[in-house]
């Protein structure tokens, strides 16, 4: 999609196919393309539309590999295909979710072969995660291969 198209400015980006997400009304939804302009300054003095809307994130994504148009993802979602380079973020801006993830286990689970060293990996993984949606970790360490690996630097 960006490609074709020379975007400088962030206020560029709204000019071009913009993908929503639109969760169940059980959850609070995930940060919009207006959410996401006023945050990078832009008072744009009306709505910000999307051109497709999709009700699961997976979904919008998808659209976006595809080249339909820009998406507002998850970095937990696109990091593999930010380091493949299949998705690329023009402009590094990112806004939390209204809601953070949780995991939850019993703790028989915890006694089982590898229950142990299974929750400390998963737990490893979130601080990893966390330390890339909130910026604390460089998107540009991703590197491309299995577990989409951080460089050392």
């Amino acid at each position: 999609m960006l490609a074709s198209h020379t975007v400088r400015t962030p206020a560029q980006l709204l000019d071009l196919p913009l993908i929503g997400i639109d969760w169940e009304r059980v959850h609070r939804p995930p940060p919009n393309w207006a959410d996401w302009a006023r945050s990078a300054g832009m008072d744009g003095g009306g709505a910000v539309d999307s051109s497709l809307t999709f009700s699961l994130s997976s979904a919008a994504i998808d659209a976006a590999l595809a080249g339909r148009g820009l998406v507002l993802a998850p970095i937990a979602m696109i990091t593999g295909d930010l380091a493949e380079r299949r998705l690329v973020l023009p402009f590094d801006h990112r806004l939390q979710l209204p809601q953070p993830y949780f995991l939850a286990w019993d703790r028989a689970a915890l006694n089982k072969p590898f229950g142990r060293e299974f929750q400390q990996w998963v737990m490893a993984a979130g601080r990893r995660q966390a330390g890339l949606s909130c910026g604390d970790i460089p998107l540009s360490r991703l590197q491309a291969g299995p577990m989409h690996r951080l460089t050392s630097e």
